[in-house]
């Protein structure tokens, strides 16, 4: 059971929304529970800033405010080796950048995940035809891929289909798969290897 305050003010959307968000700590906790939203100062200005994350994650817009940042692995024997590339991504927002967490539980919650790996691994394929030259130093590039896209049927075709597009140097692409997601769906992380 989640319970909600009905506060002066609260608009009937959030404090079905709170209710929600208190059941659904319930059923984490193992089911079989209660559990109150917190009306507390800090609780709600933190349950309107993942309502802002939120709102993010599902607008047409998302793709604007995000950016993919490469980090170099460097072999430490032969610093002046071939490189290895970690697409990280980012969240720019009114011209801060931020870490893409809270987006990403946000879009995981409500179902865009798949979406966002698609544009990460078409965005770095984009980066990668349109500056061969950085090719040339570069052996590989990984890309982290979310548990909710491993189970995606739709995002392992157009993840094929891009590869396919791209095979001149799709050999450099490493795909991340978490030991956590791939234990929990063994059968949908072979389907994606």
């Amino acid at each position: 059971i989640g319970i909600a305050f009905l506060l002066p003010g609260l608009p009937a959307a959030e404090a079905v929304d709170q209710a929600g968000r208190a059941c659904q700590a319930a059923k984490r906790a193992g089911g079989d529970r209660l559990n109150v939203f917190d009306p507390s100062p800090s609780s709600m200005e933190r349950y309107r800033d993942e309502r802002a994350w939120q709102s993010l994650a599902t607008h047409d817009r998302l793709f604007d405010d995000l950016e993919i940042w490469a980090q170099p692995i460097v072999p430490l024997q032969d610093p002046e080796g071939p490189l290895g590339i970690e697409a990280l991504l980012r969240v720019r927002r009114n011209g801060t950048l931020h870490s893409p967490l809270q987006l990403l539980e946000a879009a995981a919650r409500t179902g865009r995940m798949p979406a966002i790996d698609r544009w990460v691994v078409s965005q770095v394929f984009q980066h990668l035809t349109e500056n061969p030259k950085a090719l040339e130093r570069v052996a590989f590039v990984t890309i982290n891929l979310s548990g909710a896209s491993l189970n995606s049927q739709a995002f392992t075709d157009d993840l094929r289909a891009i590869l396919h597009q791209h095979y001149l140097f799709a050999h450099k692409i490493c795909i991340e798969i978490t030991e956590q997601v791939a234990v929990v769906d063994m059968r949908s992380t072979r389907r994606l290897i």
